[in-house]
């Protein structure tokens, strides 16, 4: 099984997807995961072995560049990806017709949405406020 996970470019925010990470791996530990981020917030992901790929989208690229990689990635043919940023080219990486689902939240929240919209089971933490 293939997974994409895009995440956000904020290093913060994209310290918060590594509990994506951890749950998609617990809960598919055979998977390969890749990651979609921008060069900001490639550091956080560089040492980690859970991640098999890293893909940087950089937004000042050119459209042929931008065009290229996700060339690249629908060639990759994944069967789960995990959108973090609500970007509209998750639906042109994917081979399969999506429905958007839009979660206006704090990052954290965000995240674990994303992964009960995935039927994988996130217990809940007392909320610190």
């Amino acid at each position: 099984m293939k997974i994409l996970i895009i995440t956000p470019s904020n290093i913060g925010d994209a310290v918060l997807s590594t509990g994506v990470i951890a749950a998609l791996k617990s809960k598919f530990p055979g998977a390969s995961l890749d990651i979609l981020t921008s060069p900001r917030a490639q550091e956080v992901f560089l040492s980690d072995c859970r991640i098999s790929r890293i893909y940087i989208y950089q937004k000042t690229s050119s459209f042929l560049k931008k065009a290229a990689l996700f060339k690249k990635l629908r060639k990759n043919r994944y069967n789960f990806i995990v959108d973090l940023k609500n970007l509209f080219f998750s639906f042109i990486i994917s081979n399969r017709v999506l429905r958007p689902v839009r979660l206006k939240d704090h990052m954290y929240l965000k995240h674990n949405s994303a992964l009960k919209l995935s039927l994988i089971h996130i217990s809940e933490p007392t909320r610190p406020y």
